[in-house]
């Protein structure tokens, strides 16, 4: 019950037409986006994440959700019209979607594609409004040891992304790591990894490794394709709608594709390209009509595209509750959130209770805006599709360049992560990796504190209260860390923002006195 009330509560704030507008610029630009090879929504949002910074926080974070929800919409068109699949969780859908249009049943693929879409992603935005504040009320209950296992799990989990090369997955997620743990430590307040660089003190943003790595870099390996010939779409032709017989044999797919797709999508680094395929074997398996794969069957275009879309709910629910991305996408977004000063977690649904249930609020009205949209704009998608991403691109790199104007400075950072991403280094274990190392991140100072409370010379237990600050005589004659000093064993919270002065004073268990201050 108070589930619903919440989002009785979202929808009257998602209604607003301002957040209304928000949906519908998202929707258009992510359905844009996903039509374009080498253009998916974790690239158009890490654009625009300097240009929304003075925009409001919720209607930022709504636009977002609405790109990524679009993209993976779009995605299915230039699959079945081109057999160029917009983004990779489309590549299944070009396996029977193309073959359907070549036989002259482009329609009914699009329409199976699109209704699959919705379904399956309101029946996902609907179990992300069920489980969330259950998984929250878990969460809160999280402690050091319950976080160190969470992070063992999701690098675990992760490892099945290095594919045929373990050491490129390695190198990622060793990469990622170091990144992340650049900075001040949050247990001693030591600069960690900083080389002497003073404006290495407040670590590698989020924002930074996003823009990097999923847009200039993304960039540069589109353009290293620079002969790139499209092809000539598919001209719909007849109707679009689905015959009874398409029906029939799509609706149940649609289910299953949601089943698939929503777990998967929640796990670190499931991502949607898993589901898809996963889903993809399923409907071959359990079809009546088997030698009708690879010639054209539409169960091979219901399913995956349900799984692909319902992924794209699942892969909310750890970050709205955890602050765990499992996705590049959800790594951006998460970057999104954290230039308003917003972090995701168990506290995100009382602090911002507005801000997550308008979300998901708006997840629903996109949902129906995407519908609308995709079916009687198919023939214009699929001309624009026609164009090669590369002129598009130049400009978006102008854009990264430029981003420090408005946001964090990008050049150090991006042109490491270009590097990286032009040598197809897995991206997954490095995003995740340095969202989990990270310096105010809270599963590495947990990780460090498990250990910690195993040693024998430290043998304190986390659950324990934190002593009590310890006071020397400089400390209280010190006007720069008076009442500033605490306990080597005591978590540190290192203020930390564009432009706010970071002052860390300790006084180690020794003597030792440490002081520091960083821009």
């Amino acid at each position: 019950m108070d589930t619903f009330s919440f989002l009785i509560d979202g929808f009257a704030l998602a209604i607003q037409p301002a957040n209304l507008i928000y949906a519908a610029i998202g929707v258009l630009i992510g359905t844009a986006v996903g039509v374009l090879p080498g253009i998916g929504p974790a690239l158009t949002v890490a654009l625009l994440l300097p240009v929304t910074f003075k925009l409001d926080p919720g209607g930022s974070i709504i636009m977002f959700a609405g790109i990524y929800y679009g993209g993976m919409y779009g995605g299915s068109t230039t699959a079945i019209l081109l057999n160029t699949p917009g983004e990779s969780a489309s590549v299944v859908t070009a396996l029977e979607g193309n073959r359907m249009a070549r036989a002259g049943r482009g329609g009914p693929a699009l329409a199976t594609a699109a209704i699959g879409s919705f379904v399956a992603a309101l029946i996902a935005t609907a179990g992300l409004a069920v489980l969330a504040p259950y998984l929250v009320k878990i969460a809160v209950k999280f402690g050091p040891w319950d976080y160190f296992g969470l992070m063992l799990i999701a690098f675990v989990t992760v490892s099945a992304t290095f594919g045929s090369s373990p050491l490129r997955g390695l190198t990622s997620l060793a990469f990622g790591l170091w990144l992340g743990l650049m900075g001040i430590d949050q247990l001693t307040g030591q600069a960690r990894l900083t080389f002497g660089v003073p404006e290495l003190l407040d670590g590698v943003e989020v924002t930074t490794l996003a823009v990097g790595l999923f847009a200039i870099g993304e960039a540069f390996f589109v353009a290293s394709r620079h002969l790139y010939r499209p092809e000539k779409p598919i001209p719909v032709k007849g109707s679009i709608w689905m015959t009874r017989e398409d029906w029939k044999r799509s609706w149940k797919p649609w289910l299953r594709g949601t089943v698939t797709g929503f777990p998967i999508g929640a796990l670190p680094a499931g991502g949607a390209e898993i589901p898809t395929f996963l889903s993809y074997t399923i409907e071959r398996k359990l079809s009546r009509k088997p030698e009708e794969f690879g010639h054209g069957a539409i169960e091979g275009v219901a399913g995956p595209e349900a799984a692909n879309n319902a992924s794209a709910a699942g892969t909310l629910v750890p970050l709205l509750t955890l602050g765990l991305p499992t996705s590049a996408t959800a790594a951006v977004m998460l970057a999104g959130f954290q230039q308003y000063n917003i972090q995701p977690g168990p506290l995100l649904f009382t602090q911002h209770a507005d801000l997550v249930w308008g979300l998901v609020a708006s997840l629903f009205i996109a949902n129906v805006m995407l519908l609308v949209l995709n079916l009687p704009l198919v023939g214009v998608v699929g001309e624009a599709s026609q164009n090669s991403p590369s002129v598009a691109l130049r400009r978006h790199s102008r854009v990264c360049i430029d981003g420090h104007d408005c946001g964090e400075p990008l050049g150090d950072g991006t042109s490491a992560a270009d590097g990286f991403r032009c040598r197809r280094i897995c991206d997954a274990p490095l995003r995740l990796s340095h969202r989990s190392g990270g310096c105010r991140s809270y599963p590495w100072p947990a990780c460090r504190q498990c250990l910690a409370s195993l040693s024998a010379d430290e043998p304190w237990r986390s659950d324990d209260p934190a002593p009590a600050p310890e006071l020397s005589h400089h400390d209280r004659h010190c006007p720069c860390c008076l009442g500033r000093s605490v306990h080597v064993q005591r978590s540190l919270e290192v203020p930390s923002g564009r432009g706010l002065m970071a002052q860390i004073c300790l006084t180690a268990p020794g003597g030792a006195h440490h002081c520091g201050n960083s821009n």
